[in-house]
């Protein structure tokens, strides 16, 4: 039976709902043993770790609470058997406190301390641990860490129940988000079917990620329902992300901007990276769909995306783009991606390429245009099983002109690409593009500022040092340049073309 600093624990016994009990052994009570209240810790710990890796809607709200206020100190000095399943307990806790970036700090601390290998811990404590890295490191848009870690969460889990649901759910998100949907569905529906208890969130996110991908609204629905009643507070987030993802792809984007708490978390960057930017990429989206390119565009300012792109702001930056008019500006948006190469998650690089398509077509490139189109069109057929995320704001008639024009000119990527038509022919219906705004000179660009700040003529004539009919004739040549007759539409078009948020204020 393995000893934790001279405590025997005893392993799962679920009669009267008692996962895992602690006693005191009475021997090895000198270096390294446990003082009484980091006893209590660890015993919380476990408790958490059980709940966790096989849910069963027990009340862990203490022991969440115990752990989530623990320094990192208490791991000091504790053998490695106590030592991960506590550290293992303080992450999850931390996560579901909402304290994401202590969870991940504490996360690769003890990642570092084990570089070369976890050893003399049981195969279930090794698997929880590194379920936990893998939930951080998935939560921060770190693919390459989640990755490893869900893999040895998977290769410790074998033959222990829960363990290796709660690994295979976090390895069918990996996938997901790589964009591997075919592999990552498959997982993620025989995790949900083997969980002994409640599906782990972890399963159910990974269904949803791939319900996304496929536009599949009614599962996405269903997702949100079951996702709403877990007690894990990212993965109500979740919850949220796709009903909103439901709510633009169903022609309803007000249900993407009507949910408070996505917002102020958006707003406030209150939410870990990944899903700030997932729900962002469906805020987005609904802003394009209602005609309001430009609001997209502000979502997105100082935001970059992370290593793997697994949400590709720059791609999205590129759809607003679009939607303003700006072809060449989706494509400047969009040329780091390129160079990015493997890095970049397959969920985003093949609608990535999708949009520098449409912006070729624009601009009349038909060849770069086409090799684009075959490009992501070949990486659906070979990673996604003919999935690809829409780059939802583009409007559906001319991707799905690219794609029977692939289907067309490339026999082997056909079926994959009148899939893709068929598919997006039932996305969203968009406004007209606006009209691409004329470049400004120095003094048009500070006088539209002036009319934002509603100054008047005379005030504008002072703030320049200039005559109130020189203020009129600017004006004049202003109005004409982008094609109104007044103030107040002058300002309607500045706003929805999006100048006052990509051209910033004058500079001084």
């Amino acid at each position: 039976m393995p000893r934790l600093s001279g405590v025997e624990v005893v392993r799962p016994r679920r009669n009267g709902g008692r996962v895992y009990a602690m006693q005191d052994a009475g021997a090895g009570a000198g270096a390294g043993r446990a003082g009484a209240p980091t006893e209590r810790l660890i015993e919380a710990a476990l408790v958490v770790v059980a709940e966790v890796a096989s849910p069963r809607g027990h009340d862990v709200g203490a022991q969440l609470a115990a752990l989530a206020g623990a320094g990192a100190s208490v791991l000091t000095g504790l053998d490695v058997g106590a030592r991960t399943v506590l550290a293992t307990g303080m992450v999850l806790a931390r996560v579901r406190a909402g304290a994401f970036g202590a969870a991940a700090e504490l996360a690769a601390a003890e990642t570092s301390r084990v570089a070369d290998g976890l050893f003399g811990v049981t195969p279930a404590d090794a698997s929880a641990f590194w379920a936990a890295i893998a939930e951080v490191a998935v939560l921060g848009g770190d693919l390459g860490v989640a990755v490893d870690a869900s893999r040895r969460a998977s290769d410790a889990a074998a033959g222990h129940l829960g363990a290796q649901e709660r690994a295979a759910g976090l390895r069918a998100v990996v996938l997901a988000l790589e964009g591997r949907y075919g592999e990552a569905g498959r997982i993620a529906r025989q995790a949900v079917a083997d969980a002994p208890g409640l599906p782990t969130p972890a399963a159910l996110c990974a269904e949803m990620v791939v319900a996304v991908a496929r536009s599949d609204v009614l599962r996405l629905r269903a997702n949100t329902a079951t996702l709403a009643r877990t007690p894990i507070p990212w993965a109500r987030v979740m919850a949220g992300i796709a009903a909103s993802a439901a709510g633009v792809l169903s022609g309803a984007p007000e249900q993407a901007l009507g949910d408070g708490a996505l917002m102020n978390g958006i707003e406030s960057d209150s939410l870990p990276v990944l899903l700030r930017q997932l729900a962002g990429e469906w805020v987005s989206a609904a802003h394009i769909v209602r005609g309001e390119s430009w609001r997209a565009l502000a979502l997105w300012q100082g935001e970059s995306s992370t290593a793997h792109h697994v949400v590709c702001v720059e791609g999205a930056r590129a759809v607003a783009h679009l939607g303003l008019g700006e072809p060449r500006a989706a494509l400047r948006a969009t040329e780091a991606c390129l160079r990015s190469g493997p890095r970049h998650s397959r969920r985003t690089f093949p609608g990535m390429l999708l949009v520098r398509a449409v912006a070729h077509t624009r601009l009349g490139d038909a060849q770069a245009a086409s090799l684009a189109v075959d490009e992501a069109v070949a990486i659906a057929q070979q990673v996604g099983e003919g999935t690809v995320l829409a780059p939802v704001g583009v409007a559906s008639e001319e991707l799905c002109d690219l794609l029977e024009r692939c289907a067309d000119d490339r026999p082997h990527l056909a079926d994959t690409a009148r899939t893709l038509a068929s598919r997006w022919r039932r996305l969203p219906q968009l406004p007209e593009a606006a009209p691409a705004m004329p470049p400004l000179t120095r003094r048009e660009h500070a006088v539209a500022w002036a009319l934002r700040d509603h100054a008047t003529v005379a005030g504008i004539a002072t703030a320049f040092t200039v005559s109130t009919n020189t203020v009129k004739t600017q004006l004049r040549r202003l109005y004409a340049k982008i094609g109104v007759a007044g103030k107040q539409d002058a300002l309607d078009r500045l706003e929805a073309s999006g100048f006052f948020v990509a051209a910033g204020p004058p500079q001084e």
